[in-house]
């Protein structure tokens, strides 16, 4: 399911090897990993935002009001306005308690799927208020252009989740970076409902 939900729709790029190292750990956890929002940074960059419930997922987030959400079964796609050049996309993907054996198992099949492709890095730190280890994996799409993929599983008291953020401009925008920030702190979890 992860795999199909991976290769439609994501025709990718790469965020440039100079930036990588220092974005990795800044975009998802900025400079002090607080786990806590925030609404603006420097001079004039803004975000604005509001709440996202997904009951079926079990989950709540901050997410920005310009972004576009779908939601194929069993997943949540959120896309940047500028033609989908950043997407997150979060699964509900096994029960809870199984982040540790999801996580490996989801970055083999990123690999696998966006080959050839390789781990550039992994990092420590939250996604809302639950610890978490991201790798970052640089990889190929079907249309022979770079990818950068940050890539964690979580595990709530209720589900274990797999997020997943993707690039497709070689540089992304500190609006971007900042929007993305938000959203992987302000997450929260509750117990899925189904209706």
């Amino acid at each position: 399911m992860i795999k199909n939900a991976l290769r439609n729709g994501f025709v990718l790029s790469v965020v440039g090897a100079v930036l990588v190292g220092s974005v990795i750990g800044w975009l998802l956890f900025g400079s002090g990993g607080s786990g806590t929002p925030s609404k603006s940074t420097g001079k004039s960059l803004q975000v604005s935002l509001r709440r996202g419930i997904y009951p079926p997922l079990g989950l709540a987030l901050e997410q920005p009001t310009s972004w576009l959400t779908t939601q194929p079964s069993g997943l949540l796609r959120l896309s940047s306005p500028d033609a989908g050049a950043t997407s997150v996309v979060i699964a509900a993907a096994d029960a809870a308690g199984k982040a540790n054996s999801l996580r490996p198992q989801i970055n083999s099949q990123l690999v696998k799927a966006f080959n050839p492709a390789k781990v550039i890095g992994r990092t420590h730190g939250p996604i809302g208020k639950i610890p978490a280890i991201s790798t970052a994996i640089l990889g190929t799409s079907t249309a022979k252009r770079k990818v950068l993929i940050i890539s964690t599983a979580v595990s709530s008291p209720y589900r274990t989740y797999s997020i997943q953020v993707f690039f497709t401009k070689p540089t992304p925008t500190r609006q971007s970076v900042l929007e993305v920030r938000n959203m992987l702190a302000s997450i929260r979890f509750f117990s899925p409902t189904t209706g």
